[in-house]
């Protein structure tokens, strides 16, 4: 019998929850942990879910003179997040997409004696490391609690990236978990079919695509000879060839933004039987070979591959070693041939062997 393993990863835009108290939502980060300073802020997409810790790793002094001045300033009743006595900031960053945002952020599992709680200011700037900052909120001291702490932040621009500063209390080391409430950006485009799908030769198999613009979607056939359908419902039935193969497809919706691309598919099956060993992207025409790369990041934002020839590309090894199965975020950056347009493109690939 003869199989077809259809492959399934789909990236896309971003976040609507609704607020609950008491019991904080699961871990499900696919974002690496925050940076180290503004200008390594880690760009989020999906709020929903996702977790970090103000641990000793982050050091103090990540904050510049108007970042701290202006901190204080959004806070003089209560000091400012202790005047900017940071000992272990971490930094975000996202996109809003209204001009109020709301979050749950529950705090927990606090170390050390004394005060258990973070620090959180949103500020916008337009140099990641020194001159004006514009402080939108601040908050010196979001306790640990079995509530969430509801957060909203006015006056913001749609479209306009925005920092986070995150800092334990007085060093504290804390669990915190944001929950995106409102105004970050659409739910995360979503399929139910497992990301590796092995069906017989000749069989069909039916998809459903959920999240970003409601009943606005796009289905693609990444590696050809497939048929939809439909290519725009929310279910589509899929037929692809009959020949043995890995087949990737891909559907997209609207509502994404730079941090949350609408769109993504890509698999990967290094396994000797010479289908998929290597993830690559396939131009047709249109892109300047000359000025191209490609990054594949683990989940915790270490880079483990980088290619600047679309020829070349990545065989799920770091190095000279075969990395573990799972899901890989990849960057690919390109110029058109006639224009000086760039394009940048963000999505996952997952590596199953």
């Amino acid at each position: 019998m003869n199989i077809l393993s259809l492959i399934f990863t789909i990236i896309s835009a971003v976040i609507l929850s609704s607020s609950f108290a008491q019991t904080r939502p699961p871990c499900s980060n696919d974002a690496a942990a925050p940076g180290y300073n503004a200008c390594e802020a880690t760009p989020i997409c999906d709020f929903d879910g996702y977790c970090g810790r103000t641990t000793p790793d982050y050091k103090p002094m990540s904050a510049w003179h108007e970042l701290k001045k202006g901190i204080c300033d959004a806070t003089p009743m209560l000091g400012g997040l202790d005047c900017m006595s940071l000992e272990n900031d971490g930094y975000l960053k996202f996109i809003a997409s209204a001009s109020t945002i709301s979050f749950n952020i529950y705090v927990y599992d606090c170390k050390k004696s004394g005060t258990n709680a973070i620090q959180v200011a949103f500020f916008s700037a337009d140099n990641c490391s020194s001159g004006p900052v514009e402080v939108h909120f601040a908050e010196p001291k979001l306790v640990q609690q079995a509530a969430p702490h509801l957060i909203t932040v006015n006056n913001l621009t749609p479209g306009k990236v925005y920092y986070i500063l995150i800092d334990g209390y007085s060093g504290k080391d804390c669990g915190y978990t944001f929950e995106a409430v409102d105004g970050v950006a659409l739910p995360e485009v979503k399929i139910d079919i497992a990301p590796n799908h092995t069906v017989c030769s000749g069989e069909n198999v039916v998809a459903n695509a959920s999240g970003g613009e409601e009943n606005s979607y796009l289905w693609n056939d990444i590696t050809g000879g497939s048929t939809f359908s439909s290519t725009s419902n929310t279910t589509t039935t899929i037929t692809p060839p009959t020949n043995p193969g890995t087949y990737t497809y891909s559907v997209e919706s609207t509502g994404g933004n730079a941090f949350c691309p609408d769109n993504s598919s890509d698999t990967l099956t290094p396994d000797e039987d010479q289908f998929n060993e290597t993830f690559l992207p396939i131009f047709t025409s249109g892109f300047d070979p000359q000025d191209f790369e490609m990054l594949i990041f683990n989940r915790w934002g270490e880079l483990i591959f980088e290619s600047h020839n679309a020829a070349i590309g990545w065989n799920g090894k770091y190095g000279e070693k075969t990395v573990q199965d799972g899901t890989y975020i990849w960057k690919i950056e390109f110029k058109e041939t006639n224009s000086d347009k760039r394009h940048t493109l963000h999505g996952h690939v997952t590596l199953i062997r």
